[in-house]
């Protein structure tokens, strides 16, 4: 099984880099066999990760992907823009576009 990890990882926020660890933990508990990648921001995270504002690599993580797991504390900023509500939405739907499954976690 593979998942994509998205969330605001990568930008030094200790909350949310301590949200990740503990998913990851989690999963890995739960699910022997799991490949796990990180949309992560732009600083170096200690997990496989990919460019979150890379369109192309999106496209091809989610080729083989079998979900795409939002977590954090606040994924949908409503204090923050618009503007991230529409990336988010686009991610979902592009998620779907190929055959992901959506998993929203500590919202």
């Amino acid at each position: 099984m593979k998942l994509i990890l998205f969330g605001y990882y990568g930008y030094r926020n200790v909350g949310d880099e301590q949200l990740l660890d503990q998913t990851i933990r989690l999963l890995r508990h739960v699910f022997k066999s799991i490949e796990i990648i990180v949309a992560k921001g732009p600083h170096a995270l200690p997990f496989p990760t990919f460019n979150r504002w890379n369109l192309i690599h999106w496209v091809k993580q989610l080729r083989y992907a079998d979900a795409v797991v939002f977590g954090g504390g606040s994924v949908f900023q409503s204090r923050s823009s618009m503007g991230s509500l529409i990336v988010y939405l686009f991610i979902i739907g592009l998620a779907r576009l190929f055959g992901c499954r959506v998993v929203l976690l500590a919202h």
